[in-house]
């Protein structure tokens, strides 16, 4: 899921190119994400090849209200702690 927030703005969409439809203005390449992209092939979340769009992250959802966007990690991946071996979870 990718979105856009300024204000009392809020444009989200499965595929960037739906918010370029809506909002042909955010199509600003991010000159870092770019270069991150041509060194290691990705992105990293919650970042996106356009400064102004952003990626949800994973286990994340966002709520909207009163024109202020929140993010909210409602999971996350159980990693073992240090000395702690993957078979006692």
């Amino acid at each position: 899921m990718f979105y856009f927030h300024r204000e009392d703005r809020l444009i989200f969409a499965s595929e960037i190119k739906a918010i370029l439809a809506a909002a042909p203005e955010l199509a600003e390449i991010d000159e870092e994400a770019l270069m991150f992209y041509f060194k290691f092939g990705f992105v990293c979340e919650p970042s996106t090849i356009f400064k102004q769009i952003q990626k949800l992250p994973a286990g994340h959802l966002l709520t909207y209200q009163s024109s202020q966007a929140k993010l909210i990690q409602y999971w996350k991946l159980p990693w073992p702690t240090s000395g702690e071996s993957e078979d006692s979870h």
